[in-house]
């Protein structure tokens, strides 16, 4: 399967450059400005063996409910050792990734959610 070495973010896919920059520059904000104006995704990784020996790797995000999930995109084609979709899987989401010291970012800040 071939790779794209270019890193595009999903950010940039949903809603193009402008939100994308504001993302990034939050980590130039001061440490004692208040505003956040970007937070990490809650995006993780598994891989999934729909059939044996037929392994996918899938991407999916957290919701505002922390106990919902949605996928984000999965392999279009099969692999047949898990630790190789695992690492192509780790590949793109190296790409969410608009700067490799601060990881994918969504606009505005993470939203508690309250347990009691």
């Amino acid at each position: 399967m071939a790779s794209d070495s270019r890193k595009i973010s999903f950010v940039d896919k949903l809603t193009g450059p402008d939100v994308a920059q504001a993302a990034q520059s939050a980590t130039e904000q001061s440490p004692c400005q208040e505003a956040v104006v970007s937070h990490v995704r809650r995006v993780a990784i598994y891989v999934d063996e729909p059939h044996p020996g037929h392994f996918f790797w899938v991407l999916a995000e957290e919701c505002d409910d922390a106990s919902q999930w949605r996928e984000l995109e999965s392999a279009e084609l099969s692999y047949e050792i898990w630790l190789d979709a695992l690492h192509a899987g780790v590949r793109v989401l190296e790409g969410y990734a608009l700067d490799d010291r601060i990881g994918p970012r969504a606009p505005g800040p993470r939203k508690r959610v309250s347990l009691s």
